[in-house]
């Protein structure tokens, strides 16, 4: 059974639409909301294998649109003998509305 959320407009859309939780989105917010902030990859590794790493991504992008998590870019690691191209790695979390 998919969860119904309250209506909203989006960018693409005038109208209010009602958003609904995919069985995906909610294991997404299920793990998020049991780990706290994680990385893609690591969404995967904690879903046993219910998420793949082909569609995490697509999958956090629309939950991030929906406004139901939200990510950041994290500082990359400092490595000696590095030239500094190394890329900054977004992680998610849950939106708690206070």
């Amino acid at each position: 059974m998919t969860s119904v959320l309250p209506t909203c407009k989006t960018a693409s859309s005038p109208r209010p639409r009602v958003l609904t939780v995919s069985p995906k989105e909610l294991l997404v917010l299920d793990l998020l909301v049991r780990d706290g902030e994680l990385y893609g990859l690591q969404l995967v590794a904690a879903s046993k294998r219910r998420l793949k790493r082909g569609t995490v991504y697509v999958t956090l992008g629309r939950m991030e649109d929906k406004g139901y998590i939200t990510s950041r870019l994290d500082e990359p690691p400092k490595v000696e003998g590095r030239d500094g191209a190394v890329d900054r790695r977004p992680s998610r979390q849950v939106n708690r509305k206070a």
